[in-house]
Formats: C-alpha cells, structure tokens, sequence
C-alpha cells in the first residue's frame, strides 16, 4: 500500500494569517506555536522554494517526525489544529 502524501498548499489569507502568528512578539503565543506557523508556511507547495520536512525541521528546531505530525494535522484537521498543541487532550481516551 503506498504511503499517504500530505500536501500543504496555503490560500493568501492562511498565509497571512501564519505569517502574523510566526512574527508576533505577544508573549501570549507561545514558541512552538511560532515554530509551528513558520514550518507550514516553509512546507507550502504554493510558496517560491518549498522546504522538505527535513529542512524545515533543522530551520524550524523541530523534530522531523513533529514537521510531519504538522502537516497531517493540516490536511486532516485544519491550521488551528495545526499550529496549536493541547498536551494530554489530543490522544486521551475518556474513561468508563
């Protein structure tokens, strides 16, 4: 069975929108938000030059299997879910 490709092609207002979050200086977004908004706007297949998830985890300082995690996100769920991460609530399953 052949791999799924997760294809990031960024419209003008995600790009916007990514490079606002990627540049601000509010302390009220966190890093790896930042980290998270620039590694989708150096994947965008629209963009000049775009980076493979290996480069844009060495440019980005974030672990290759992260930059993938990102792109999935993306295609799968959307640019909020993306960029944003929610320690212990993503994967947890509700008990009995």
């Amino acid at each position: 069975m052949p791999k799924q490709k997760y294809e990031i092609r960024l419209a003008e207002s995600e790009k916007k929108q990514l490079t606002k979050t990627h540049k601000s200086q509010s302390k009220k977004i966190a890093e790896e938000v930042r980290k998270r908004a620039k590694a989708l706007l150096y994947l965008d297949l629209n963009g000049v030059k775009p980076l493979t998830p290996e480069q844009t985890a060495a440019k980005c300082g974030l672990h290759r299997e992260t930059v993938y995690g990102i792109r999935k996100e993306f295609v799968e769920e959307g640019i909020d879910k993306a960029i944003t991460r929610k320690k212990g609530l993503r994967n947890k399953q509700k008990s009995p």
